[in-house]
Protein backbone atom coordinates (compact mmCIF):
# COMPACT_ATOMS: atom_id res chain seq x y z
CA UNK A 1 0.00 0.00 0.00
CA UNK A 2 1.39 2.85 -1.16
CA UNK A 3 1.06 6.70 0.50
CA UNK A 4 1.67 10.54 -0.56
CA UNK A 5 5.84 10.36 0.20
CA UNK A 6 8.70 13.09 0.20
CA UNK A 7 11.97 12.94 -1.59
CA UNK A 8 14.87 15.22 -0.40
CA UNK A 9 16.99 15.99 -3.22
CA UNK A 10 20.71 16.35 -3.45
CA UNK A 11 20.28 18.65 -6.29
CA UNK A 12 18.58 20.87 -4.30
CA UNK A 13 20.97 20.90 -0.85
CA UNK A 14 22.63 24.68 -0.37
CA UNK A 15 25.24 24.33 2.43
CA UNK A 16 26.27 27.59 3.68
CA UNK A 17 29.34 28.74 4.65
CA UNK A 18 27.24 30.59 7.97
CA UNK A 19 26.36 26.96 9.27
CA UNK A 20 23.16 25.21 7.57
CA UNK A 21 22.32 22.62 5.12
CA UNK A 22 19.30 23.31 3.19
CA UNK A 23 17.37 20.57 1.71
CA UNK A 24 13.95 21.01 -0.29
CA UNK A 25 11.67 17.92 -0.19
CA UNK A 26 9.48 16.59 -3.27
CA UNK A 27 6.76 14.58 -3.79
CA UNK A 28 6.46 11.04 -4.31
CA UNK A 29 5.40 7.82 -3.71
CA UNK A 30 6.03 5.49 -0.50
CA UNK A 31 5.53 2.66 1.88
CA UNK A 32 3.56 3.17 4.67
CA UNK A 33 5.11 2.03 7.63
CA UNK A 34 3.76 1.95 11.59
CA UNK A 35 5.68 2.38 14.94
CA UNK A 36 9.01 1.05 15.45
CA UNK A 37 10.25 -0.40 18.48
CA UNK A 38 14.15 -1.65 19.31
CA UNK A 39 15.40 -4.50 21.53
CA UNK A 40 16.29 -2.01 24.65
CA UNK A 41 12.92 -2.41 26.20
CA UNK A 42 15.15 -3.24 29.28
CA UNK A 43 16.46 0.12 29.36
CA UNK A 44 13.00 1.77 28.63
CA UNK A 45 13.74 2.86 25.38
CA UNK A 46 11.42 2.96 22.45
CA UNK A 47 12.25 4.23 19.07
CA UNK A 48 8.86 5.60 16.91
CA UNK A 49 9.38 5.74 13.23
CA UNK A 50 6.08 6.67 12.44
CA UNK A 51 2.66 5.33 12.58
CA UNK A 52 0.54 5.11 9.05
CA UNK A 53 2.40 7.70 7.95
CA UNK A 54 3.49 9.89 4.68
CA UNK A 55 7.15 9.43 4.44
CA UNK A 56 10.00 11.92 4.22
CA UNK A 57 12.96 10.59 1.90
CA UNK A 58 16.95 11.99 2.13
CA UNK A 59 19.46 11.21 -0.66
CA UNK A 60 22.68 10.36 0.87
CA UNK A 61 25.51 8.09 -0.23
CA UNK A 62 27.52 5.30 2.37
CA UNK A 63 30.35 3.66 1.32
CA UNK A 64 34.00 3.94 -0.58
CA UNK A 65 32.96 4.19 -3.19
CA UNK A 66 29.82 5.41 -2.72
CA UNK A 67 26.57 3.45 -2.59
CA UNK A 68 23.32 5.56 -3.19
CA UNK A 69 19.95 5.54 -0.82
CA UNK A 70 16.55 7.39 -0.36
CA UNK A 71 15.55 6.90 3.48
CA UNK A 72 12.95 7.93 5.16
CA UNK A 73 13.55 11.22 7.27
CA UNK A 74 11.73 10.65 10.29
CA UNK A 75 11.60 13.24 13.50
CA UNK A 76 10.23 10.51 15.72
CA UNK A 77 13.42 8.37 15.63
CA UNK A 78 17.72 8.62 15.74
CA UNK A 79 18.84 5.66 13.46
CA UNK A 80 20.39 5.40 10.63
CA UNK A 81 19.51 1.93 8.74
CA UNK A 82 19.41 0.37 5.43
CA UNK A 83 18.80 -3.20 3.98
CA UNK A 84 21.89 -5.47 2.82
CA UNK A 85 22.38 -6.20 -0.47
CA UNK A 86 22.01 -10.03 -0.27
CA UNK A 87 18.40 -9.80 1.10
CA UNK A 88 16.63 -11.63 -0.80
CA UNK A 89 13.66 -8.88 -0.67
CA UNK A 90 16.51 -6.33 -2.75
CA UNK A 91 17.24 -8.94 -5.33
CA UNK A 92 13.78 -9.08 -7.18
CA UNK A 93 13.13 -7.12 -9.68
CA UNK A 94 13.39 -3.74 -8.94
CA UNK A 95 15.09 -3.80 -5.43
CA UNK A 96 14.63 -2.50 -2.31
CA UNK A 97 12.87 0.94 -2.66
CA UNK A 98 15.49 2.71 -0.35
CA UNK A 99 18.59 1.28 -2.10
CA UNK A 100 20.41 -1.50 -0.74
CA UNK A 101 24.80 -1.72 1.10
CA UNK A 102 26.90 -4.39 -0.20
CA UNK A 103 29.51 -4.16 2.67
CA UNK A 104 32.04 -5.98 0.74
CA UNK A 105 31.96 -3.31 -1.75
CA UNK A 106 33.11 -0.68 0.69
CA UNK A 107 36.81 -0.09 1.63
CA UNK A 108 35.96 1.74 4.54
CA UNK A 109 33.11 -0.42 6.07
CA UNK A 110 33.76 -1.94 9.46
CA UNK A 111 31.83 -4.13 11.61
CA UNK A 112 30.59 -2.63 14.95
CA UNK A 113 28.61 -5.22 16.80
CA UNK A 114 27.42 -7.97 15.25
CA UNK A 115 23.87 -9.56 15.18
CA UNK A 116 23.09 -7.38 18.02
CA UNK A 117 20.97 -4.67 15.62
CA UNK A 118 16.40 -5.51 15.91
CA UNK A 119 14.70 -3.34 15.16
CA UNK A 120 10.67 -4.36 14.70
CA UNK A 121 7.58 -2.30 13.51
CA UNK A 122 4.34 -2.13 15.45
CA UNK A 123 2.20 -4.15 12.77
CA UNK A 124 5.27 -7.15 13.18
CA UNK A 125 7.51 -6.30 10.67
CA UNK A 126 11.34 -6.23 11.82
CA UNK A 127 15.08 -5.42 10.70
CA UNK A 128 17.61 -7.85 12.17
CA UNK A 129 21.57 -8.01 11.47
CA UNK A 130 24.44 -6.16 12.56
CA UNK A 131 26.04 -2.52 13.21
CA UNK A 132 28.30 -1.06 11.16
CA UNK A 133 30.11 2.03 10.66
CA UNK A 134 30.85 3.89 7.13
CA UNK A 135 31.78 6.99 5.61
CA UNK A 136 28.43 8.75 4.86
CA UNK A 137 27.53 11.82 2.95
CA UNK A 138 24.31 13.90 2.88
CA UNK A 139 24.22 16.97 1.13
CA UNK A 140 27.69 17.40 0.64
CA UNK A 141 28.51 16.92 4.22
CA UNK A 142 30.67 13.83 4.70
CA UNK A 143 30.64 11.96 8.11
CA UNK A 144 33.78 9.74 8.74
CA UNK A 145 33.73 6.04 9.35
CA UNK A 146 33.45 5.26 13.22
CA UNK A 147 31.63 8.92 14.02
CA UNK A 148 28.02 7.40 13.16
CA UNK A 149 26.89 3.93 14.15
CA UNK A 150 24.17 2.36 11.08
CA UNK A 151 21.96 -0.28 11.67
CA UNK A 152 22.36 -3.39 8.81
CA UNK A 153 19.34 -5.58 8.33
CA UNK A 154 20.77 -9.24 7.18
CA UNK A 155 17.03 -10.54 7.65
CA UNK A 156 13.32 -8.37 7.41
CA UNK A 157 10.16 -9.84 8.54
CA UNK A 158 6.97 -9.15 7.62
CA UNK A 159 4.10 -8.02 9.51
CA UNK A 160 0.34 -10.00 9.43
CA UNK A 161 -0.46 -7.49 6.59
CA UNK A 162 2.63 -5.34 5.39
CA UNK A 163 5.09 -6.97 3.92
CA UNK A 164 8.67 -5.78 4.90
CA UNK A 165 10.14 -3.72 1.01
CA UNK A 166 13.18 -3.09 2.69
CA UNK A 167 13.09 0.49 3.30
CA UNK A 168 15.40 2.13 5.37
CA UNK A 169 15.27 5.25 7.24
CA UNK A 170 17.50 8.69 8.31
CA UNK A 171 16.36 9.70 12.50
CA UNK A 172 17.01 12.83 13.38
CA UNK A 173 15.80 12.43 16.42
CA UNK A 174 17.67 12.43 20.14
CA UNK A 175 20.61 10.57 20.93
CA UNK A 176 18.90 9.29 23.68
CA UNK A 177 16.20 7.42 21.17
CA UNK A 178 19.09 5.52 19.13
CA UNK A 179 18.80 1.91 19.47
CA UNK A 180 22.60 1.87 19.39
CA UNK A 181 22.90 3.16 23.03
CA UNK A 182 22.78 -0.50 23.81
CA UNK A 183 26.52 -0.32 22.71
CA UNK A 184 27.76 2.64 23.93
CA UNK A 185 26.26 2.87 27.50
CA UNK A 186 28.79 0.78 28.59
CA UNK A 187 31.28 3.22 27.89
CA UNK A 188 28.96 6.00 29.78
CA UNK A 189 27.96 7.78 26.17
CA UNK A 190 25.21 7.99 24.07
CA UNK A 191 25.75 6.85 20.76
CA UNK A 192 25.75 9.99 17.92
CA UNK A 193 23.53 10.41 15.33
CA UNK A 194 23.18 12.82 11.61
CA UNK A 195 22.97 15.77 13.28
CA UNK A 196 25.14 15.47 16.12
CA UNK A 197 27.63 14.49 13.17
CA UNK A 198 27.49 17.26 11.71
CA UNK A 199 27.87 19.50 14.97
CA UNK A 200 31.30 17.24 15.58
CA UNK A 201 32.15 18.22 12.05
CA UNK A 202 31.67 21.81 12.21
CA UNK A 203 29.04 21.94 9.32
CA UNK A 204 26.36 23.33 11.85
CA UNK A 205 26.73 25.15 14.58
CA UNK A 206 24.22 23.32 16.93
CA UNK A 207 21.78 19.74 17.41
CA UNK A 208 18.89 22.27 15.79
CA UNK A 209 17.00 22.11 12.38
CA UNK A 210 13.70 23.65 10.91
CA UNK A 211 11.07 21.57 9.62
CA UNK A 212 8.56 22.65 6.94
CA UNK A 213 6.33 19.67 5.08
CA UNK A 214 4.26 21.95 3.04
CA UNK A 215 0.46 21.25 1.91
CA UNK A 216 -0.55 17.76 0.44
CA UNK A 217 -0.73 19.35 -2.84
CA UNK A 218 2.53 21.53 -2.45
CA UNK A 219 5.65 20.47 -4.97
CA UNK A 220 8.24 21.19 -2.26
CA UNK A 221 8.66 20.93 1.48
CA UNK A 222 11.72 22.18 3.35
CA UNK A 223 14.17 20.66 5.86
CA UNK A 224 17.29 22.95 7.04
CA UNK A 225 20.06 21.70 9.22
CA UNK A 226 21.21 24.31 11.93
CA UNK A 227 19.12 26.97 10.19
CA UNK A 228 15.15 29.01 9.64
CA UNK A 229 13.67 30.28 7.03
CA UNK A 230 11.27 33.15 8.24
CA UNK A 231 9.80 33.11 4.75
CA UNK A 232 8.08 29.75 5.58
CA UNK A 233 6.15 30.78 8.50
CA UNK A 234 3.66 33.69 9.22
CA UNK A 235 3.01 35.29 12.59
CA UNK A 236 5.25 34.67 15.95
CA UNK A 237 7.66 32.43 16.04
CA UNK A 238 7.23 30.65 20.22
CA UNK A 239 9.72 28.03 21.43
CA UNK A 240 7.82 25.52 23.76
CA UNK A 241 10.27 23.13 26.26
CA UNK A 242 10.46 19.29 25.09
CA UNK A 243 9.00 18.01 27.99
CA UNK A 244 11.09 15.22 30.40
CA UNK A 245 10.47 12.02 29.77
CA UNK A 246 13.41 10.48 31.60
CA UNK A 247 15.05 7.03 31.16
CA UNK A 248 17.99 5.61 33.07
CA UNK A 249 20.40 7.21 30.92
CA UNK A 250 19.29 10.74 30.09
CA UNK A 251 16.13 13.19 30.55
CA UNK A 252 15.27 13.91 27.15
CA UNK A 253 14.29 11.16 24.61
CA UNK A 254 11.57 12.93 21.92
CA UNK A 255 9.85 15.71 21.30
CA UNK A 256 6.80 15.78 23.68
CA UNK A 257 5.09 18.92 24.30
CA UNK A 258 2.29 20.10 26.13
CA UNK A 259 -1.14 20.77 24.25
CA UNK A 260 -3.31 22.61 26.32
CA UNK A 261 -6.56 22.70 24.55
CA UNK A 262 -8.38 22.16 21.09
CA UNK A 263 -10.75 24.51 19.91
CA UNK A 264 -13.24 24.47 16.33
CA UNK A 265 -14.18 26.96 14.02
CA UNK A 266 -17.11 26.87 11.71
CA UNK A 267 -19.37 28.96 10.00
CA UNK A 268 -21.18 29.75 13.17
CA UNK A 269 -17.90 31.18 15.28
CA UNK A 270 -15.00 29.49 17.66
CA UNK A 271 -15.60 27.32 20.72
CA UNK A 272 -13.27 25.18 23.13
CA UNK A 273 -13.73 21.40 22.78
CA UNK A 274 -11.49 20.95 25.76
CA UNK A 275 -11.85 21.84 29.37
CA UNK A 276 -10.13 24.69 30.81
CA UNK A 277 -7.45 23.09 32.76
CA UNK A 278 -6.61 20.30 30.21
CA UNK A 279 -2.92 19.77 29.37
CA UNK A 280 -1.48 16.65 28.00
CA UNK A 281 2.18 15.46 26.33
CA UNK A 282 1.88 15.02 22.83
CA UNK A 283 4.83 13.67 20.13
CA UNK A 284 5.64 15.60 17.48
CA UNK A 285 6.26 13.37 14.62
CA UNK A 286 6.15 13.46 10.99
CA UNK A 287 6.40 9.64 10.01
CA UNK A 288 3.19 9.53 11.51
CA UNK A 289 0.07 10.59 8.91
CA UNK A 290 -2.89 10.68 11.41
CA UNK A 291 -3.10 12.72 14.54
CA UNK A 292 -3.83 10.79 17.80
CA UNK A 293 -6.19 12.45 20.59
CA UNK A 294 -7.97 11.47 23.68
CA UNK A 295 -11.43 9.16 23.13
CA UNK A 296 -13.82 11.83 24.51
CA UNK A 297 -12.31 14.51 22.33
CA UNK A 298 -11.86 12.11 19.25
CA UNK A 299 -15.35 11.40 20.06
CA UNK A 300 -16.84 15.31 19.96
CA UNK A 301 -14.35 16.02 16.59
CA UNK A 302 -16.52 12.59 14.99
CA UNK A 303 -19.48 13.66 16.08
CA UNK A 304 -19.03 17.26 15.05
CA UNK A 305 -17.46 16.63 11.49
CA UNK A 306 -19.94 13.70 11.08
CA UNK A 307 -17.26 10.90 10.49
CA UNK A 308 -18.61 7.68 9.69
CA UNK A 309 -16.67 4.26 10.94
CA UNK A 310 -16.34 1.49 8.49
CA UNK A 311 -14.94 -1.49 10.12
CA UNK A 312 -13.35 0.31 12.30
CA UNK A 313 -11.93 3.00 10.03
CA UNK A 314 -12.84 6.98 10.33
CA UNK A 315 -14.43 8.19 6.65
CA UNK A 316 -16.28 11.39 5.71
CA UNK A 317 -17.28 12.21 2.22
CA UNK A 318 -14.48 14.00 0.16
CA UNK A 319 -16.39 16.94 -0.59
CA UNK A 320 -16.58 18.08 3.42
CA UNK A 321 -12.42 19.43 2.12
CA UNK A 322 -14.45 22.49 0.83
CA UNK A 323 -16.00 23.19 4.24
CA UNK A 324 -15.01 26.58 5.95
CA UNK A 325 -13.94 24.82 9.20
CA UNK A 326 -10.89 24.16 11.23
CA UNK A 327 -9.37 22.74 14.35
CA UNK A 328 -6.55 24.86 16.20
CA UNK A 329 -4.28 23.10 18.74
CA UNK A 330 -3.06 25.39 21.38
CA UNK A 331 0.33 24.91 23.69
CA UNK A 332 1.75 26.00 26.56
CA UNK A 333 -1.74 27.45 28.23
CA UNK A 334 -2.20 31.22 28.67
CA UNK A 335 -2.48 33.73 26.36
CA UNK A 336 1.41 33.46 25.16
CA UNK A 337 1.28 29.81 24.04
CA UNK A 338 1.56 29.26 20.51
CA UNK A 339 -1.57 28.14 18.03
CA UNK A 340 -1.60 25.80 14.79
CA UNK A 341 -4.38 26.30 12.90
CA UNK A 342 -5.04 22.97 10.75
CA UNK A 343 -8.04 23.59 8.67
CA UNK A 344 -10.38 19.97 7.88
CA UNK A 345 -8.88 19.46 4.47
CA UNK A 346 -5.90 18.64 5.83
CA UNK A 347 -7.69 16.08 7.60
CA UNK A 348 -8.71 13.93 4.73
CA UNK A 349 -7.32 12.00 2.25
CA UNK A 350 -8.16 10.48 -0.92
CA UNK A 351 -8.65 6.79 -0.98
CA UNK A 352 -6.43 4.58 -2.61
CA UNK A 353 -9.11 2.96 -4.31
CA UNK A 354 -12.05 4.75 -4.90
CA UNK A 355 -15.05 3.96 -3.17
CA UNK A 356 -18.32 5.75 -2.41
CA UNK A 357 -21.19 5.98 0.20
CA UNK A 358 -24.92 4.65 -0.73
CA UNK A 359 -25.57 8.50 -2.03
CA UNK A 360 -22.58 8.09 -4.74
CA UNK A 361 -20.44 10.60 -2.86
CA UNK A 362 -16.93 9.56 -2.29
CA UNK A 363 -15.31 8.07 0.45
CA UNK A 364 -12.45 9.68 2.12
CA UNK A 365 -10.26 8.79 4.82
CA UNK A 366 -10.07 10.96 7.99
CA UNK A 367 -6.97 11.54 9.54
CA UNK A 368 -7.90 11.63 13.47
CA UNK A 369 -8.10 8.68 15.54
CA UNK A 370 -7.47 7.44 18.97
CA UNK A 371 -3.46 6.12 20.06
CA UNK A 372 -2.98 2.47 19.76
CA UNK A 373 -0.46 2.94 22.82
CA UNK A 374 -0.64 5.30 25.52
CA UNK A 375 1.37 8.00 23.31
CA UNK A 376 -0.77 10.70 21.75
CA UNK A 377 1.27 11.86 18.21
CA UNK A 378 0.56 14.85 16.19
CA UNK A 379 1.39 13.47 12.78
CA UNK A 380 2.07 15.18 9.63
CA UNK A 381 -1.83 16.11 9.05
CA UNK A 382 -1.37 18.65 11.91
CA UNK A 383 2.55 19.40 11.02
CA UNK A 384 1.77 20.10 7.22
CA UNK A 385 0.24 23.50 8.66
CA UNK A 386 2.60 24.59 11.10
CA UNK A 387 6.23 24.97 11.02
CA UNK A 388 9.06 23.53 13.75
CA UNK A 389 12.49 24.46 14.77
CA UNK A 390 13.77 21.33 16.65
CA UNK A 391 16.59 22.58 19.49
CA UNK A 392 17.75 19.30 20.87
CA UNK A 393 20.70 21.16 22.47
CA UNK A 394 18.32 23.73 24.36
CA UNK A 395 15.28 21.40 24.45
CA UNK A 396 12.66 23.42 22.86
CA UNK A 397 10.67 23.20 19.81
CA UNK A 398 9.72 26.70 18.29
CA UNK A 399 5.81 26.75 16.88
CA UNK A 400 4.41 29.08 14.34
CA UNK A 401 1.70 29.01 11.64
CA UNK A 402 2.99 27.26 8.29
CA UNK A 403 2.71 30.20 5.30
CA UNK A 404 0.30 28.91 2.89
CA UNK A 405 2.40 30.14 -0.28
CA UNK A 406 4.43 27.34 -1.49
CA UNK A 407 8.17 27.55 -0.90
CA UNK A 408 9.62 30.69 -2.18
CA UNK A 409 12.89 31.25 0.23
CA UNK A 410 16.07 31.76 -0.98
CA UNK A 411 19.28 30.80 1.22
CA UNK A 412 19.83 34.85 1.41
CA UNK A 413 17.17 34.67 4.08
CA UNK A 414 17.93 32.14 6.13
CA UNK A 415 19.58 32.31 9.89
CA UNK A 416 21.86 30.27 11.35
CA UNK A 417 21.25 28.57 14.45
CA UNK A 418 24.75 29.40 16.16
CA UNK A 419 25.91 27.54 19.54
CA UNK A 420 25.21 29.47 22.70
CA UNK A 421 22.13 31.66 20.99
CA UNK A 422 18.77 32.12 21.08
CA UNK A 423 16.49 30.13 18.10
CA UNK A 424 16.69 33.30 15.32
CA UNK A 425 13.71 34.94 14.66
CA UNK A 426 11.90 33.42 18.29
CA UNK A 427 9.53 36.05 19.83
CA UNK A 428 9.23 34.28 23.39
CA UNK A 429 9.96 31.32 25.14
CA UNK A 430 7.13 29.87 26.78
CA UNK A 431 7.87 27.95 30.23
CA UNK A 432 4.47 26.01 30.89
CA UNK A 433 5.50 22.02 31.57
CA UNK A 434 3.56 19.22 32.76
CA UNK A 435 5.01 15.83 34.01
CA UNK A 436 4.91 12.90 31.66
CA UNK A 437 4.75 10.22 34.41
CA UNK A 438 1.58 11.77 35.65
CA UNK A 439 -0.31 12.59 32.48
CA UNK A 440 -2.45 9.52 31.44
CA UNK A 441 -5.03 9.01 28.87
CA UNK A 442 -8.79 7.89 30.54
CA UNK A 443 -9.59 4.75 30.64
CA UNK A 444 -13.01 5.45 28.78
CA UNK A 445 -12.15 3.84 26.10
CA UNK A 446 -11.76 4.49 22.19
CA UNK A 447 -14.62 6.12 20.89
CA UNK A 448 -17.90 4.57 19.14
CA UNK A 449 -16.85 5.54 15.54
CA UNK A 450 -13.64 3.73 15.81
CA UNK A 451 -15.26 0.10 17.28
CA UNK A 452 -17.77 -1.45 14.82
CA UNK A 453 -17.01 -5.02 14.94
CA UNK A 454 -20.22 -5.59 16.98
CA UNK A 455 -22.39 -3.41 14.89
CA UNK A 456 -25.36 -4.50 12.85
CA UNK A 457 -24.98 -5.51 9.66
CA UNK A 458 -26.60 -2.95 7.42
CA UNK A 459 -26.77 -3.06 3.38
CA UNK A 460 -26.95 0.64 3.20
CA UNK A 461 -23.71 3.18 3.93
CA UNK A 462 -24.74 6.93 4.43
CA UNK A 463 -22.55 9.73 5.26
CA UNK A 464 -23.54 11.14 8.74
CA UNK A 465 -24.94 14.77 9.48
CA UNK A 466 -22.38 16.98 11.23
CA UNK A 467 -23.25 18.58 14.48
CA UNK A 468 -20.76 21.39 13.55
CA UNK A 469 -21.63 24.14 11.55
CA UNK A 470 -20.22 23.18 8.04
CA UNK A 471 -22.15 25.18 5.51
CA UNK A 472 -23.43 23.83 2.21
CA UNK A 473 -20.45 21.20 2.29
CA UNK A 474 -22.43 19.23 4.88
CA UNK A 475 -25.15 18.69 2.34
CA UNK A 476 -24.08 18.27 -0.69
CA UNK A 477 -24.86 15.47 -2.99
CA UNK A 478 -23.07 13.53 -5.27
CA UNK A 479 -24.14 15.61 -8.34
CA UNK A 480 -23.35 18.57 -6.28
CA UNK A 481 -20.02 17.56 -4.90
CA UNK A 482 -18.19 15.57 -8.12
CA UNK A 483 -14.71 14.46 -7.58
CA UNK A 484 -13.15 15.25 -4.27
CA UNK A 485 -9.73 14.65 -2.33
CA UNK A 486 -7.88 15.71 0.68
CA UNK A 487 -6.31 18.38 0.67
CA UNK A 488 -3.88 20.44 3.32
CA UNK A 489 -1.83 23.76 4.13
CA UNK A 490 -2.78 26.24 6.48
CA UNK A 491 -5.28 28.96 7.00
CA UNK A 492 -5.88 31.73 9.61
CA UNK A 493 -5.87 31.94 13.47
CA UNK A 494 -8.85 31.02 15.72
CA UNK A 495 -9.35 32.21 19.39
CA UNK A 496 -10.83 30.17 21.95
CA UNK A 497 -14.14 30.19 23.74
CA UNK A 498 -17.21 28.13 24.84
CA UNK A 499 -17.48 25.26 26.40
CA UNK A 500 -15.97 21.86 27.72
CA UNK A 501 -15.55 18.37 25.59
CA UNK A 502 -18.24 16.31 25.63
CA UNK A 503 -20.65 18.09 23.34
CA UNK A 504 -20.49 16.10 20.03
CA UNK A 505 -22.07 12.94 19.26
CA UNK A 506 -20.00 9.77 18.46
CA UNK A 507 -20.03 8.85 14.69
CA UNK A 508 -22.52 5.58 14.09
CA UNK A 509 -20.81 2.17 13.63
CA UNK A 510 -21.37 -0.07 11.06
CA UNK A 511 -20.60 -3.20 9.62
CA UNK A 512 -20.19 -3.69 6.25
CA UNK A 513 -22.04 -6.30 4.13
CA UNK A 514 -20.30 -8.25 1.00
CA UNK A 515 -23.17 -7.71 -1.22
CA UNK A 516 -22.09 -3.74 -1.38
CA UNK A 517 -20.35 -3.05 -4.05
CA UNK A 518 -18.96 0.17 -4.99
CA UNK A 519 -16.36 1.03 -7.67
CA UNK A 520 -15.70 -2.28 -9.08
CA UNK A 521 -15.31 -3.91 -5.29
CA UNK A 522 -16.74 -5.00 -2.34
CA UNK A 523 -16.62 -2.30 0.58
CA UNK A 524 -15.60 -5.44 2.41
CA UNK A 525 -12.24 -5.19 -0.15
CA UNK A 526 -12.06 -1.35 1.41
CA UNK A 527 -12.19 -2.02 4.64
CA UNK A 528 -10.03 -4.87 4.63
CA UNK A 529 -7.68 -1.95 2.29
CA UNK A 530 -8.07 -0.12 5.66
CA UNK A 531 -6.80 -2.67 8.02
CA UNK A 532 -3.92 -2.75 6.52
CA UNK A 533 -3.62 1.21 6.54
CA UNK A 534 -5.37 2.85 9.50
CA UNK A 535 -3.74 0.34 11.68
Amino acid sequence: MLVSALVLGCASAVLASSGYLKLDLEHVQGPRLVKRQTNTDHLGQQIVAGENGSLYWLNLTIGTPPQSFRLQLDTGSSDVVVTNSKVKECKKEGGCPSGSYDPGSSSTYELVSEGTFNNSYGDGTAYIGDYFTDVLSVGGIDIKAGDLIVGLANQLEDGPQLVNDGTGLVGVGYQANSGAVVLTLQNNTLPSTVISAMVSSGDIGRQAYSLYLGSQEAAKGRIIFGGIDPSLYTGDLVALPVLKDPVQYAEYTDFKVALTGVSVTDESGTRLLTDTDFAMPVLLDSGNTVTNLPSSLVDAVYGGFGITSIEGSATIPCSRNRANASLTYHFGGGDDGPSINVPLSALIAPLSEPAQFSDGQDICQFKVDVPNGDTLVLGDSFMRSGYFVFDLDNNQVALAQAATSSVAGSSGSISAIMSGTDIPGCSSTNTFSIDVSSATLSDEGGPAAATSDNAEATGSINPVTPTFDLGAAATETANESGSSGGSGGSSGSASSSGSGIGSGNAAPSVRVPSTVVVAGSSVVALAVGFAMVLL
